[in-house]
């Protein structure tokens, strides 16, 4: 019995070390409400200003638990724009049940909206209403869509005209992301895996300055919700071979592609007409020819799909599932390699039924083994192949086949087992 005793003990003092978070959480200690003309009172000349262009219906309440260093429990509240706040609620919700610290969530507004001030307090917060400097565009935090996460000890930093911006100015100390410390967001932290996993950027990957602190909504995903607020910067240069034109998840669609191609009318695997540019079509007949003299045959998926038609289907998407699921599942429209019309999405035959679901065509490596041998020698290279996800962006996708046009090209890009970003020397 002693025995037994000193077991239950030893149980009870783990859980008082380490908690049961999740089990103690009551539902509503995580939940999303829209602003209550209460919590507009709030916020109202403060973060929500007088000259703020962004809707009220567009920005969300959420209260979420959070634990500071000492395992202590607290009630935190944060406004997100609507199009993130299911998504955001889930990582707090992810991050509190894994007992990661977040000193305080509180609104920016008990701060007077005071960034520096908030920040010196280490606290975490999103929406603040204003423009970009000399601009009349709206920044990621006006539009709610940038979160700031234990602001003190994951200082904004960046260098102009020799001097060094530290902000806030207290968190000097803490620039050193060699140094061991707490509450400090690196690639192996938890909240930069959440964020990230979720669509978000980390302002510590940035080169021309570093946020520590920041994760925010890519300026693609933002140019289809606030077109007038998104800056998308110059797009990539249209090449002088345009069949090896670089479209990814960094390098959008050169502008005015489809005055530069021609575009054939096909048939897929349902009989549904489908677009691909002419001389990637003519290629895909040899290919599947030679294929089905090697006992494997392929038919088209998915190839060419305009910017609108993505869009379109990006948004639907977004609406029916959320933008997390959105995010990791629809191409960014002007991010997709089918765009182009030179990325064939194929699916297999075998036996007379059709395999056209990914897991399955991922399990028949043998069928598609003969494929991807043949593909150089019509022009074609396996666009993402294993272990390049962190080059490509894209998890293996056997199917997924894009042409470049020389077969001299992609017979080397092949036997190297590189991706086109390494050919190109673009792997950023």
């Amino acid at each position: 019995m002693r025995k037994w005793l000193s077991i239950l003990v030893a149980i009870l003092c783990l859980n008082l070390c380490f908690g049961t978070l999740a089990e103690t959480a009551a539902p509503n200690d995580f939940y999303v409400s829209e602003i209550t003309d209460e919590i507009f009172a709030r916020i109202w000349e403060k973060s929500f200003k007088t000259d703020c262009t962004v809707p009220r219906e567009d920005l969300r309440y959420l209260h979420v638990l959070h634990v500071d260093l000492a395992g202590e429990t607290h009630e935190g509240e944060i406004i997100v724009n609507r199009h993130i706040a299911d998504t955001v609620l889930d990582i707090f919700r992810q991050l509190y049940e894994a007992g990661y610290p977040i000193e305080k969530i509180r609104l920016v507004d008990e701060y007077d909206a005071d960034d520096e001030t908030s920040m010196r307090d280490n606290n975490s917060s999103s929406f603040n209403f204003r423009f970009i400097s000399h601009t009349t565009k709206v920044s990621k935090h006006g539009l709610g869509l940038a979160i700031d996460i234990n602001t003190l000890y994951n200082p904004y930093t960046k260098v102009v005209d020799g001097e060094r911006i530290i902000e806030p100015a207290t968190g000097e100390p803490y620039l050193d992301r060699a140094a061991d410390f707490p509450y400090k967001i690196d690639h192996d932290d938890l909240a930069y895996k959440l964020f990230t996993e979720a669509g978000f950027e980390w302002g510590g990957d940035w080169t021309d300055r570093k946020d520590y602190q920041h994760f925010e909504i890519p300026t693609n995903i933002i140019a289809l919700w606030y077109p007038e607020s998104a800056n998308l910067g110059e797009p990539s240069p249209m090449p002088d071979n345009i069949y090896m034109v670089l479209v990814n998840k960094t390098h959008p669609l050169p502008p005015d592609w489809d005055q530069h191609i021609v575009l054939d009318t096909a048939l897929n695997a349902w009989n549904h007409e489908i677009q691909i540019e002419h001389e990637t079509f003519e290629a895909y007949k040899l290919l599947e020819a030679a294929c089905r003299e090697k006992g494997v045959i392929i038919h088209l998926d998915s190839v060419y799909r305009s910017v609108d038609a993505q869009k379109e289907l990006w948004l639907r998407f977004e609406q029916e599932y959320g933008f997390k699921y959105t995010q990791g599942t629809v191409a960014t429209p002007t991010l997709s390699e089918h765009h182009t019309g030179l990325a064939v999405d194929v699916c297999l035959e075998k036996d007379g039924v059709l395999i056209d679901e990914n897991e399955d065509m991922m399990k028949e490596t043998e069928l598609f083994g003969i494929v991807h041998q043949l593909l150089p020698k019509y022009g074609f290279i396996l666009r993402y192949p294993e272990g390049k996800k962190d080059i490509t962006g894209y998890n293996p996708e056997c199917w997924h086949f894009r042409y470049i046009g020389d077969p001299a090209i992609a017979q080397e890009i092949t036997d190297k087992g590189i991706t086109l970003e390494e050919y190109l020397g673009t792997t950023d």
